[in-house]
């Protein structure tokens, strides 16, 4: 049986994390798959190259950039990777399901028989998405408030799909889709790539120019997939930084004037609201005051009046109507 969904781990470090990752994935109950680690040149690559081929499992590849290109490279590179695989080899007349799993993160037994029946009840979708538990960095389940709110943001439905001006509302109230579950199709997808450049937000940018482009994002409430938050991670890293804020604000930014340009007065007013980034940026300054981290909550605070409730103030009226 070919793969019909191609898995690609985008790795720098962290061997045991890696080990958990692969493991997931050989333990799906649904065959179909064929996974390739491919990493960025990081210092674990020795190491993780040995651990592999000493595994002997043909379903599993690695590959090593020669030098350092960035997550969001990495991340096109794989894709641009399993187009090729398929170009080369052209095992099926389509090109498979591409998973983008995290090297710190697992995959549930159920992943992979989930995102091909989500294909199959809508092959004409770019991209498929499933619920996640959050776990911690022992793997055991925790409760994450922020994953916790987006519950009530996403649709109530067990199955649905996003496109239009109520997708573009939906995802800006929150982002509630977890990047790394998602299964993209690159038969609908071609050569759309993430933007270069961008460290916290590419997955949003990414899914608002699939809509922008008319294409469906195809969506189920039921979890297959384990996400780790832990200190050393990149979110929690770029969101102590401001980073994940600064880019966030400009994103919300550019697309409130764009869909306002496209006559999406409601998704605008959302945009331009930045609800969500202000909901963060308050709880993140809560916890910091309870941690007792007063320069980084201060910090936050500065950011929030300054850059995200100036620049609000700041835009046209006329762009606030509902």
């Amino acid at each position: 049986m070919s793969a019909q969904l191609l898995i690609y781990i985008p790795f720098f470090k962290g061997l045991g994390f890696l080990k958990e990752a692969v493991e997931s994935v050989r333990a799906q109950s649904n065959p179909s798959w064929a996974l390739v680690v491919m990493d960025d040149c990081g210092p674990d690559g020795a190491a993780a190259q040995a651990w592999i081929e000493s595994l002997s499992d043909h379903r599993i590849a690695y590959l090593r950039h020669p030098e350092n290109k960035g997550m969001v490279a990495n991340w096109n590179a794989c894709l641009d990777h399993a187009a090729q695989r398929h170009t080369t080899f052209q095992a099926q007349p389509q090109p498979p399901l591409v998973t983008l799993l995290h090297d710190d993160d697992r995959l549930l037994p159920h992943y992979v028989e989930l995102m091909l029946a989500e294909h199959r009840s809508n092959p004409h979708a770019a991209l498929y998405f499933c619920g996640a538990e959050i776990i911690d960095t022992q793997g055991r389940r925790i409760f994450s408030f922020p994953d916790y709110v987006k519950n009530f943001i996403a649709p109530p439905q067990s199955s649905y799909t996003l496109q239009g001006e109520v997708a573009f509302e939906s995802l800006l109230a929150g982002c509630f889709i977890m990047c790394p579950t998602v299964s993209y199709n690159l038969h609908v997808l071609g050569s759309r790539r993430f933007t270069h450049g961008l460290k916290q937000v590419q997955d949003l940018d990414f899914y608002l120019r699939i809509l922008d482009e008319n294409l469906i994002l195809q969506g189920t409430a039921a979890k297959a997939y384990a996400y780790r938050r832990h200190p050393t991670n990149a979110t929690a890293l770029q969101t102590q930084s401001l980073l994940r804020f600064e880019e966030e604000a400009s994103l919300y930014d550019s697309w409130a004037e764009r869909l306002a340009s496209k006559g999406f007065v409601r998704a605008a007013t959302v945009a331009r609201k930045k609800r969500i980034i202000i909901l963060n940026l308050l709880y993140c300054i809560v916890r910091d005051v309870l941690g007792f981290s007063f320069t980084s909550a201060q910090a936050k605070l500065k950011f929030l009046t300054r850059r995200v409730l100036n620049t609000r103030a700041a835009l046209p009226m006329g762009s606030t109507h509902t």
